[in-house]
C-alpha cells in the first residue's frame, strides 16, 4: 500500500494514513516525477505545483512480487506517445487474465504524456505474460519477471 509523505519542518514526514482511495489534492499539481526514490525497485512519485507549499511524495509499498511496465506509442500516424488507449492483458499462472486500459493522461490538468511506469502485482508468481494492444492495432506480447521494469514500445515497421 502506498503512503503519503509530506515535506515538513524537519524533513519528510509520514502523515500517518495509508492511501486506500483516490488521492485528494486541494490544489493543481502539474509537476510530476516518477522514479525509485527509496531503492526498492518500484516507481515512487513526487508531485507538486505552483500553489503547493511543499511537494507530495507517494512511496510505492506493494507487497509480494511485482513488475513495472511503461507503454510507449510511436506517435503521429500511429498510437499516442504516452500509450494512451492501449489495452494491457496480464496472464499470471493459475489466475484469471487481467485486462487494463491505459487512461488518457491529457485529461489530467497539465500532466500530459508523463509515461509513468505502472506497477502490476504478481502475488507469489515469479513471472507473467503481458500482451499490449496499441490503438493502431499492433499487438506485442512479452514474458515479464518479478522485480524488473519493462518498456514496451510500438514498432512502426
Amino acid at each position: 500500500k502506498p503512503y503519503l509523505i509530506l515535506q515538513g519542518k524537519n524533513g519528510w514526514e509520514r502523515k500517518g494514513e495509508q492511501l486506500l482511495r483516490a488521492l485528494y489534492a486541494p490544489v493543481a499539481t502539474p509537476i510530476l516525477y516518477s522514479g525509485d526514490l527509496d531503492g526498492d525497485r518500484s516507481p515512487d512519485l513526487i508531485f507538486a505545483g505552483i500553489e503547493t507549499k511543499n511537494p507530495y511524495l507517494l512511496l510505492n509499498k506493494i507487497l509480494g512480487n511485482s513488475f513495472n511496465l511503461t507503454i510507449k506509442g510511436a506517435g503521429k500516424g500511429f498510437s499516442p506517445t504516452g500509450g494512451e488507449g492501449a489495452i494491457i492483458e496480464v496472464s499470471i499462472p493459475k489466475r484469471e487474465k487481467q485486462i487494463h486500459t491505459l487512461p488518457n493522461l491529457m485529461s489530467q490538468y497539465l500532466a500530459s504524456a508523463t509515461n509513468i511506469p505502472v506497477t502490476f502485482g504478481l502475488g507469489e508468481a515469479g513471472s507473467a505474460v503481458v500482451k499490449v494492444t496499441f490503438p493502431s492495432g499492433e499487438i506485442i506480447s512479452r514474458k515479464v519477471y518479478a522485480g524488473n521494469s519493462y518498456i514496451i514500445s510500438e514498432v512502426t515497421k
